[in-house]
């Protein structure tokens, strides 16, 4: 039960971490949304194979990579990211 409650709370975290970093990105036109996004995606999966070289297993990569990271780095995020721009008729 309580790695259930901290994989939650960690998942919570990442997405709050998400939306935040992807708003502070692509404020003030410094990327636009999906580019940011991507960034993202791109530093968590860098981050996870560090933890992975160091050899970082058991409960903590799980935390870390999968709670965390995982909803840190969702794919779907920039595909909606994506198709929203596309249904605008963006293709930046």
């Amino acid at each position: 039960m309580t790695t259930a409650l901290v994989v939650g709370l960690l998942s919570g975290v990442g997405a709050v971490t998400r939306v935040t970093l992807t708003d502070a990105l692509s404020a003030a036109g410094r990327l636009p949304r999906h580019r940011a996004t991507l960034l993202l995606n791109l530093a968590g999966a860098f981050v996870l194979g560090l933890l992975t070289g160091a050899d970082v297993t058991g409960d903590a990569l799980l935390y870390a990579g999968v709670a965390f990271l995982g909803s840190l780095t969702t794919f779907s995020t920039w595909m909606a990211d994506e198709a929203r721009l596309v249904r605008a008729g963006d293709r930046t």
